[in-house]
C-alpha cells in the first residue's frame, strides 16, 4: 500500500516536472528569439561570440534540468543579457565619441582656414596700404610727406630683438648637376625665395616651405647678385640679376607660378647690385672699384668712386648705400647723390661680412661668411649684436628680410628660414 502511494506521489512529482520542462522550453525559446533580435542590431564580434557561448551553455545544461538547475540557468541567461546590453551601450557610447571627434577635427580644419584667409588679407591690405602711402606722397606737398611717414612707421613692425629658425632646405633638385652653390637670396611676397645658384648656372624659386616651383633663365655663366625693383605688387614682382662673367644683367618677371626672362642688359662686367628705385639701379665692379648708377635700359647715368669693389649692397630710404666689402672687413655707408661717406666701420664681431638686408627702422642684418652667423648693425652705430649662429657654422652668404620672415643662403646650397622676433 505504502509502495503505491509511493508511486502516485513520483508519479504526481514526474507530471509538475514535465509541466514545469514544458513550460520552461517555451520561455527558453521566447528567450533566444529576443536575444537573437538583440544580436543582430550588434556588430561588434565580441557580442556575437558571447551569445552564442550562451546558447551553448543552456544546450548543455538542459537535458539534467531540475528546479534548482532550472533557477540557476534563469540567473545565467540573465547576467548573458546585462552584459550584452553593457556591450550595446559601450558601443554606443564609443561611436558617440568617434562622432564627436569627426565634428571637431572639422571645426579646427575650418579655423585653420579661416586663419589662413585672416592672414593673406591682413597681407593684402598692409601692401595696399603701403601702395597708397607711395601714391599720396608722390601727389602731396611736402609739408605731407613727414605725416605719411610717421603713419607708416607707427603701422610697420618694432625693431629686431632676435632670430628664431622656423625651418631649413636644401634647394639641390633633379636637375642639378652639381651641388648648389647659393651666392644671392631675396625673400619675395606670398613666401617667395629667389635664389642665384651659380654653380648650376640659374637662378631657381622656392616658397619658405621649401617646396620647389621653378627654375628661370639657364645661362652658361653663373649668376652673382640680385636685387628686387618693387615688391609693392601683389602678382609679379621685377628682379635683376647680375652675370658678370658675361658682361649682362638679366631683367626677369616672378610671380607665384614661376620666372620669365624679360631682357638682357649689354653692361660691364658688374657683380654687385642694389635696386634704388624701380627704374634705377647701383652696381659694382667684379674686379675694380667705384660704383656706377644705371637705368633699366643699362646706361651709365653717373659714376661714384670708391676705393675697393663691393661685395653686397643695399639701398635705404634716406638715399644712401650700405655696403659690405668681404677683403676689408668693413661696412660702408655712402651717400648716393654725390658719393660722399657718411661712415666706414671696421666691424670686429664678424671675420667676413657679406649678405645685407635693410629693417624699416634702419638697422640692417649682415651675414658673416667664415663664422655662419647673423648680425645686426645699425648704420649710425655700428654692430649692435649677434642676432643667430648655426651650430655647424656653414658658410653663409646672401641674407633677406621681408614682412617678419628672414631667410639666408650658404655656399652649400642649404636655405634657413627664420621669424623675426
Amino acid at each position: 500500500m505504502a509502495t503505491s502511494v509511493n508511486q502516485r506521489a513520483f508519479e504526481a512529482k514526474s507530471k509538475v516536472l514535465d509541466e514545469l520542462e514544458e513550460e520552461f522550453k517555451e520561455k527558453l525559446h521566447e528567450f533566444t528569439s529576443n536575444v537573437k533580435s538583440t544580436i543582430q542590431t550588434v556588430q561588434e564580434a565580441a557580442a556575437i561570440q558571447c551569445f552564442e557561448m550562451a546558447v551553448t551553455f543552456l544546450t548543455q545544461a538542459f537535458p539534467n534540468m531540475t528546479d534548482s538547475g532550472a533557477n540557476g540557468s534563469v540567473d545565467e541567461i540573465s547576467k548573458i543579457t546585462s552584459e550584452l546590453q553593457n556591450m550595446k551601450r559601450s558601443q554606443n557610447q564609443m561611436s558617440n565619441k568617434v562622432t564627436k571627434l569627426t565634428t571637431n577635427n572639422q571645426k579646427f580644419k575650418d579655423k585653420v582656414e579661416e586663419l589662413n584667409e585672416k592672414v593673406f588679407t591682413n597681407k593684402t591690405h598692409i601692401q595696399g596700404l603701403r601702395k597708397f602711402q607711395r601714391i599720396f606722397e608722390s601727389k602731396s606737398g611736402a609739408s605731407q610727406v613727414p605725416a605719411a611717414a610717421a603713419a607708416a612707421a607707427a603701422m610697420a613692425p618694432g625693431p629686431i630683438q632676435s632670430l628664431r629658425q622656423r625651418t631649413t632646405f636644401s634647394c639641390k633638385i633633379h636637375s642639378d648637376n652639381k651641388r648648389p652653390d647659393v651666392f644671392d637670396i631675396k625673400l619675395l611676397p606670398c613666401n617667395l625665395i629667389l635664389l642665384a645658384d651659380s654653380n648650376n648656372n640659374c637662378v631657381k624659386l622656392f616658397d619658405t616651405q621649401g617646396q620647389y616651383i621653378s627654375t628661370g633663365f639657364f645661362s652658361t655663366f653663373p649668376p652673382r647678385r640680385i636685387a628686387v625693383m618693387d615688391r609693392t605688387s601683389n602678382n609679379s614682382w621685377a628682379v635683376a640679376v647680375t652675370f658678370p662673367d658675361c658682361s649682362t644683367i638679366e631683367m626677369l618677371k616672378v610671380t607665384t607660378a614661376g620666372i620669365k626672362h624679360q631682357k638682357t642688359l649689354s653692361t660691364s662686367p658688374y657683380y654687385a647690385i642694389a635696386a634704388i628705385d624701380p627704374k634705377t639701379l647701383a652696381v659694382g665692379y667684379v674686379n675694380g672699384a667705384g660704383i656706377d648708377i644705371i637705368n633699366l635700359s643699362g646706361h651709365v647715368l653717373r659714376q661714384i668712386s670708391l676705393s675697393t669693389n663691393p661685395s653686397y649692397m643695399e639701398a635705404t630710404p634716406d638715399q644712401c648705400l650700405v655696403i659690405t666689402h668681404k677683403s676689408l672687413n668693413i661696412i660702408v655707408k655712402l651717400k648716393i647723390a654725390d658719393g660722399k661717406i657718411v661712415h666706414s666701420l671696421t666691424v670686429p664681431q664678424m671675420k667676413n661680412p657679406r649678405g645685407i638686408t635693410r629693417h624699416h627702422d634702419g638697422t640692417c642684418v649682415v651675414s658673416d661668411k667664415k663664422s655662419g652667423t647673423l648680425h645686426l648693425y645699425n648704420t649710425g652705430r655700428g654692430w649692435l649684436k649677434t642676432l643667430w649662429c648655426h651650430p655647424a657654422a656653414h658658410i653663409m652668404s646672401g641674407v633677406s628680410l621681408f614682412n617678419g620672415t628672414c631667410v639666408c643662403s650658404t655656399y652649400n646650397g642649404s636655405v634657413f628660414v627664420m621669424d623675426v622676433l
